[in-house]
């Protein structure tokens, strides 16, 4: 898998995000649509996992619907489980499914296993090669 704080900085890149640090050295997010869906941008966090957990409709919009429809595959237990489901397919056909792009496969299952990673848990100011923007003084 990739780099595990690479992948976390291309999906929030992909779904319009910006990871804020605040001057009170708390966390948030600054949503680049301005559709702040459920107040979003209110929100604090400590750890990727919280980010990640939280953005969770906008994983379906980016990732999920289009792979559960591009591989016609609606019944599954979680991400992890899908990615798997379409993993198998490819394997079995790869010439069917030749044209897909394995990123989002990846983005899904990363997103998935979050909870399970050490580093998406750990406290966002002891990972590093995180992209942020400090708020403005």
């Amino acid at each position: 898998m990739t780099n595990a704080v690479e992948m976390f900085n291309t999906i929030l890149a992909i779904e319009e995000f910006g990871l804020i640090k605040y001057k009170d050295g708390t966390w948030g997010l600054f949503d680049g649509q301005g559709a702040n869906l459920g107040d979003i941008e209110s929100d604090r966090f400590n750890t990727m996992t919280e980010i990640l957990e939280r953005m969770e409709i906008y994983h379906i919009d980016y990732f999920e619907e289009s792979i559960v429809e591009y591989f016609e595959i609606y019944n599954y237990k979680d991400y992890v489980d899908l990615v798997n489901q379409c993993r198998e397919k490819i394997n079995n056909d790869p010439d069917e499914w030749s044209d897909y792009s394995d990123f989002d496969l990846r983005a899904l299952e990363f997103i998935g296993m979050a909870p399970d990673l050490e580093i998406c848990n750990k406290p966002l100011d002891e990972v590093g090669g995180l992209r942020f923007e400090n708020e403005e003084l």
